[in-house]
């Protein structure tokens, strides 16, 4: 059900999109450089868009851009996204950030949304898609490694949670899973 909204038309939710590197960089073969300008660009178009921000971090192949991450915590905008994505292709990512995105604003709409599975949905794609396939990644770990370096990035969004049952489902260092808790009980899982 959900509609594109014509310029000047009231929208629900923003799509902006970290706009792909022209040099085609990813994470797992080609490490990118900082692009300044194009962080510059994305942050502003995330605190200017005067409606919630689904972020589409497609500026890099398999992984966010931590340079963007970082901008946008020093602004506090990280917990206004109301959807993020930034793992592996330009499709996968925008096509599930707009599910999410879609999704949280239904939810809203209509008093069924699970606020505490929005948050673990967001934290978990920041954790993940940033933490795991652009920072930690790199460093070729085991499951209790990745959970030791991962947690400290959760906790930078939210020191509410935790990681845990880390595991590399498919035995490839790309593809990792994990259940993030919130602190307080196992209701919250």
């Amino acid at each position: 059900g959900a509609q594109v909204a014509a310029a000047g038309e009231d929208a629900d939710v923003a799509l902006v999109l970290h706009t792909p590197d022209p040099a085609r960089t990813d994470w797992f073969g080609n490490p990118p450089g900082p692009d300044p300008a194009a962080v510059a660009a994305t942050v502003r178009a995330v605190r200017e868009s005067g409606v919630p921000v689904a972020l589409a971090d497609v500026r890099h192949t398999n992984g966010g851009d931590p340079a963007l991450i970082a901008a946008l915590r020093a602004e506090g905008l990280v917990d206004g996204l109301v959807a993020y994505g930034g793992w592996n292709t330009a499709g996968n990512t925008i096509g599930s950030v707009v599910a999410a995105a879609v999704a949280t604003v239904v939810g809203a709409r209509e008093h069924t949304l699970d606020r505490t599975a929005a948050r673990r949905l967001l934290l978990h794609r920041l954790t993940e898609d940033y933490g795991y396939q652009a920072v930690v990644r790199a460093t070729g770990p085991d499951a209790a490694a990745a959970r030791e370096r991962l947690q400290p990035i959760l906790h930078g969004f939210d020191p509410g949670w935790t990681i845990e049952d880390v595991a590399f489902p498919w035995n490839r260092s790309f593809e990792i899973d994990f259940t993030l808790v919130r602190r307080g009980g196992p209701h919250d899982r």
